[in-house]
């Protein structure tokens, strides 16, 4: 199986390498025979006319030879770039619909269910108790949203306790 597969990948790199090489090849001549034809058509020359109308059809064809051998290559780079903006989306949508039906968004992203005191994925803290009333507030909160006390003390007592 193993050397099934190696003569496989040996004559599909063959393969590309001869359609690099014929398209190149088909394209400089399609171009070639492109100019020679303009040249006539510009001087008014009918002998030559005709390649112009060859030479570009000729161009165009090897142009799509000498692409079409690059296919594997650009399809893994679209698809390895597209993946991770598509990830990137999904954790976005998810986060905004999560945190739309009352979830609890972290700072590293991840959405939370509403009653939890700690992060899922980090394990930070994601409500702090004000010191002064009780009440429960955001853990990156610097004063109380209920009494407006400060949260954070100057000593950072509260401080180890929002990033625990």
């Amino acid at each position: 199986m193993k050397d099934r597969n190696t003569g496989k990948k040996v004559r599909t790199k063959r393969a590309k390498l001869i359609m690099r090489i014929v398209g190149g090849i088909v394209a400089a001549a399609g171009i070639a025979l492109s100019v020679v034809g303009i040249i006539n058509f510009v001087n008014f020359d009918n002998g030559l006319r005709f390649l112009l109308f060859a030479g570009l059809p000729m161009t165009m064809v090897g142009i799509f030879v000498f692409i079409f051998s690059f296919q594997r290559e650009m399809t893994r780079y679209v698809v390895s770039e597209g993946m991770a903006e598509l990830a990137q989306a999904q954790a976005q949508a998810t986060a905004a619909a999560q945190a739309m039906i009352g979830g609890t968004v972290c700072e590293c992203g991840e959405v939370n269910e509403a009653d939890s005191v700690f992060c899922k994925k980090c394990g930070r803290r994601l409500h702090a108790v004000c010191p002064k009333c009780g009440a429960t507030v955001d853990a990156d909160s610097a004063f109380c949203n209920k009494c407006g006390a400060p949260l954070g003390s100057a000593d950072g007592e509260n401080d180890g306790d929002k990033n625990l």
